[in-house]
C-alpha cells in the first residue's frame, strides 16, 4: 500500500461461493489530513479507539446499517474503513471528494500531519497506568516506531498499544547496573507485519574501543567472541591498532566453554600458560551476557584449580628431601 499511497484496496472474504467486501484499506503520508478531511465531510460523528478521536464512528445508531461506518485511522499512515458491504460501496463512491478535501488539508501551513524522518524524546514520571496514556500523546504527532527503557509491567501496555496502533515497539530494558537484560516476556500479536532492526554502529564502536586501550595503555590483549558476533564490526579498530604496532589476538569461544577452557589450560606448558594468564588480564569481550558471565565463571575456575604437573613434582621432591635431612 505504501508504494501507492491514496490508493484504496478492497479485502474480501469468500463465503458459500459469494465474494464479500469486509474492509476497504489505503495508506497517506498525511494521516491527520484524511482525519480532518474525514470529519469536515460527515456531521454525525462519535470519536472512540485506544488513542482517542484515532477511531471515527460515522452515521447515527438509528440509521440503516447501510449508512454507518467505522473507519480507523492509524498514526503509521494506514486507513480501514469497516461495515457491511452496502456501506463499504458508498464510500467507495464518496472516496474522490473525500480525497480532494485532504489535499486542501495538506496545504494547510498550520498542518504538520505529514509523516517525516524526526526523532521525539519524551521522559515520563507517574504511575505504569498512564504511561499508555502518554503514549498516545506521542503518537499524535506521526510517529513510525516507538523505543522504550521501562519497567516490565509498563512495557507490556505500551506492546499492546502499538500492536493495536500497527506501530514497530522497541523495548530496551536495563539493570540496575546500567546494562541490558530481557528478564520480561513480553508478549505481542503475531502479525505478518515483521521488521528487522540492526543494530551495529562499528564507528563508535571502534572509537570506544580505542579509547579504553589507550586509556589502560595496553600494547597486548586478547579479544574473545561468540559465534553469533560478526568480527567485520570491528575491522577498522584490529586496521588501528595493527598501524601502531600493538599486539592483539583474536579467539573465537565455542559452544561448549567447559571444554574450550579446560582444554586449554589442560595441554599448554608451564611457559604458555603463564603468559596466557598474563594475556587474561587484558581482554575484551563480544558476546552475550549469559555467555560472557559463564566465560568469566569458567576461567576464575580453572585458574583457581589448575597447578602445572611440573610444579606439583618439585613440591613432592622438595618434600622428600626436607624427610631425607630430618633423618640424617
Amino acid at each position: 500500500m505504501k508504494e501507492s499511497p491514496e490508493t484504496m484496496i478492497a479485502d474480501c472474504s469468500l463465503a458459500g461461493g459469494k465474494r464479500t467486501k469486509t474492509n476497504l484499506l489505503f495508506s497517506t503520508e498525511h494521516p491527520t489530513a484524511w482525519h480532518t478531511a474525514l470529519c469536515t465531510a460527515h456531521s454525525n460523528i462519535k470519536l472512540g479507539g485506544i488513542c482517542k478521536g484515532r477511531q471515527l464512528r460515522i452515521g447515527d445508531e438509528t440509521d440503516p446499517d447501510s449508512t454507518r461506518l467505522s473507519i480507523n485511522v492509524y498514526y503509521n499512515g494506514t486507513i480501514m474503513i469497516q461495515r457491511t458491504e452496502a456501506s463499504l460501496e458508498l464510500f467507495e463512491k464518496d472516496f474522490q471528494a473525500l480525497k480532494e478535501l485532504a489535499e486542501k488539508e495538506k496545504k494547510n501551513p498550520e498542518d504538520s500531519s505529514a509523516i517525516s524522518p524526526k526523532t521525539l524524546i519524551g521522559h515520563y514520571q507517574g504511575l505504569s497506568i498512564g504511561i499508555a496514556v502518554y503514549a498516545c500523546e506521542l503518537m499524535n504527532h506521526g510517529i513510525l516506531a516507538l523505543v522504550s527503557s521501562i519497567g516490565c509491567m509498563s512495557a507490556g501496555s505500551i506492546q499492546s498499544l502499538a500492536d493495536a496502533m500497527h506501530i514497530p515497539h522497541l523495548f530496551i530494558q536495563r539493570a540496575p547496573a546500567g546494562t541490558p537484560r530481557s528478564s520480561c516476556s513480553i508478549i505481542h500479536r503475531l502479525t505478518n507485519e515483521d521488521y528487522t532492526l540492526f543494530v551495529r554502529p562499528p564507528v563508535y564502536l571502534n572509537e570506544v574501543i580505542l579509547r579504553v586501550v589507550a586509556e589502560y595503555a595496553w600494547q597486548k590483549f586478547i579479544i574473545f567472541y561468540d559465534t553469533e558476533y560478526d568480527i567485520r564490526g570491528i575491522q577498522d579498530f584490529l586496521d588501528k591498532v595493527s598501524q601502531q604496532g600493538m599486539d592483539v589476538a583474536l579467539q573465537k569461544v565455542e559452544n561448549n566453554i567447559n571444554k574450550m577452557i579446560t582444554g586449554m589450560f589442560t595441554t599448554m606448558r608451564i611457559e604458555e600458560l603463564n603468559r596466557y594468564r598474563d594475556t587474561l588480564r587484558r581482554a575484551i569481550l563480544f558476546m552475550s551476557p549469559s555467555t560472557a558471565k559463564a566465560f568469566i565463571s569458567e576461567l576464575k575456575r580453572c585458574k583457581r584449580s589448575s597447578v602445572p604437573k611440573n610444579k606439583k613434582k618439585k613440591k613432592k621432591k622438595k618434600k622428600k628431601k626436607k624427610k631425607k635431612k630430618k633423618k640424617k
